[in-house]
């Protein structure tokens, strides 16, 4: 029996595991449609700290625009860096269901979110970025200019969610008793309360698929976790993608990292906070074995 629900709390390199993605048994079929993935049984969502998890956070005065959005496409390999094709589309989708100010093209610049992104509600970034290295910081672009990780500390944001649909804005240099420093600890410290980050180098196609799904559930809901748990098991589900792109590599790279959204208190327990330790005995186990 799994439940429905889990918070987890990861330490270190396990901040950088795709909890959905596991198996929970063992399985034969090399279709990785039928696979049996943990985000088929659970919902599961993460936490930089249970201190974080219980913390009423002061909520300052945000704008009433509902969602503050950047894409810029970089078409023509603006700046050298590479068009992205279906960000065109994800845009299309959201605007659909989300009403708000989007930022697109040679509009997405770095000022006009310097600008309006401090009293947003939601924020939506979809661009290219970088998880860094030691001689370079995490960065994202936008049209014009590149925001690098020191910059974001220097911020005071409001945003009850960030949505960084990018590459490896969740990834980082592992530091000792701080985890990954990444994009995504960067704009949590500068106030953003609630996050959706990629783990690794993000399919553009997949991309746009799952942020469709998953914005048209937050509408309904506004469970974020959830909203998220549920467009990627319509993306397993979709009949037209092929099994071969069902792969975890297309879906799975997107985790959320915040508060506990769903309304069910008794669902929130202090025994996710051993899950780590229990993850960590299961590896030693293994390698003895």
């Amino acid at each position: 029996v799994y439940a429905k629900s889990l918070i987890i709390v990861p330490d270190g390199p396990l901040s950088l595991i795709p909890f959905d993605a596991l198996l929970i048994k063992k399985s034969e079929t090399l279709n990785f449609e039928k696979l049996p993935y943990f985000v088929k049984n659970s919902e599961i969502q993460l936490a930089y700290s249970a201190n974080l998890l219980t913390l009423e956070r002061i909520k300052n005065k945000v704008s009433d625009i509902e969602v503050l959005g950047f894409f810029p496409i970089f078409k023509n390999k603006n700046r050298g860096l590479a068009t992205l094709s279906y960000t065109i589309e994800e845009l299309d989708k959201i605007k659909t269901v989300w009403k708000g100010d989007y930022f697109k093209g040679d509009k997405a610049l770095k000022s006009s979110f310097i600008n309006n992104s401090e009293t947003a509600g939601i924020i939506h970034l979809s661009t290219h970025a970088s998880s860094g290295s030691y001689a370079t910081p995490p960065s994202i672009e936008f049209y014009d200019e590149t925001l690098y990780l020191p910059e974001i500390y220097g911020y005071d944001f409001s945003a009850d969610l960030l949505v960084l649909s990018a590459c490896e804005t969740g990834r980082g240099i592992l530091r000792k008793g701080e985890g990954a420093m990444s994009l995504a600890r960067g704009f949590s410290y500068a106030g953003v309360r609630n996050l959706i980050v990629s783990l690794w180098k993000v399919n553009d196609k997949a991309t746009q698929k799952l942020m469709t799904s998953f914005y048209q559930y937050l509408k309904k809901s506004n469970d974020k976790s959830r909203s998220l748990h549920k467009s990627k098991l319509d993306y397993l589900n979709n009949k037209e993608i092929s099994s071969i792109k069902k792969s975890p590599y297309y879906w799975a790279g997107f985790t959320y990292i915040g508060e506990n959204s769903t309304s069910k208190k008794s669902q929130f327990q202090l025994w996710y906070l051993f899950i780590p330790i229990l993850l960590l005995s299961g590896f030693f186990l293994l390698r003895k074995s």
